[in-house]
């Protein structure tokens, strides 16, 4: 699932990036900043709800029983 994740940081620094660095005669400069803005709010949404949508991943739990790691409350 941290596909995702990447996956949602890579599209925002490319809509970020483009937004600085686009080329002028594509879009007016207030749709470059639009476009900027949402990239960076893609990308921090997608870094603030990482544990949320994703909490194993996150805490870097596997799939093996509590009682290897010597924590029971830890499940």
């Amino acid at each position: 699932m941290d596909y995702a994740v990447g996956l949602g940081g890579i599209i925002g620094t490319y809509l970020l990036g483009y937004a600085l660095f686009g080329a002028e005669f594509m879009f007016p400069r207030w749709k470059r900043w639009a476009i900027g803005l949402t990239g960076a709010a893609m990308m921090a949404a997608f870094w603030i709800m990482r544990p949320v949508l994703w909490p194993k991943a996150v805490s870097g739990q596997t799939s093996e029983p509590c009682y290897a790691h010597g924590a029971e409350w830890d499940c």
